[in-house]
């Protein structure tokens, strides 16, 4: 009875890929912002008559521009460990870190069918309701069909 059915594991994601070049990217902004500093204060001097607003333009766009690459980072490290697999007669898995609870450490679980109340989609996660708490699992591939298969299962052991 435990035959895999369905699994949002994703080992060589495209995602994963642009995601590296998009935190390349944005480095290289960085580094011409940080490097070309002086010339921004200039023209913010000669647009503004002040060199702060020149400054504080490189500065917001180097936060910005930090920011997309951090969310990368987070994203290449952490998006894809988090998974869900739909057996037979349960469902098992490693939670995301959470956008509800963000002190709330990745969890590895395992859950029968009969323990489950709810699952639906959110964004591109899939949560699972039960009891005591819900379960948030990033899923970048297969979530629907995974939500049909626990849902099916679910009133299976229903009845």
């Amino acid at each position: 009875m435990n035959n895999l059915l369905v699994t949002t594991k994703n080992t060589a994601s495209k995602s994963k890929n642009i995601m590296i070049i998009i935190s390349i990217v944005c480095l290289a902004f960085i580094i011409f912002f940080l490097v070309s500093l002086d010339v921004l204060q200039d023209m913010g001097e000669e647009l503004f008559n002040s060199r702060f607003i020149g400054f504080f333009i490189a500065l917001l766009l180097i936060v910005f521009f930090l920011c997309i690459m951090i969310y990368g980072i987070v994203i290449i490290f952490f998006g894809s460990k988090s998974y869900l697999d739909v057996y037979e007669d349960h469902i098992a898995g490693k939670t995301a870190l959470s956008k509800r609870n963000p002190n709330e450490p990745m969890q590895d679980f395992y859950l029968n069918y009969n323990q489950i109340l709810n699952v639906y989609e959110m964004q591109n996660r899939i949560i699972i309701d039960t009891a005591t708490r819900s379960y948030e699992v990033l899923a970048t591939i297969n979530r629907q069909e995974a939500i049909v298969q626990i849902k099916n299962h679910i009133k299976i052991a229903s009845r």
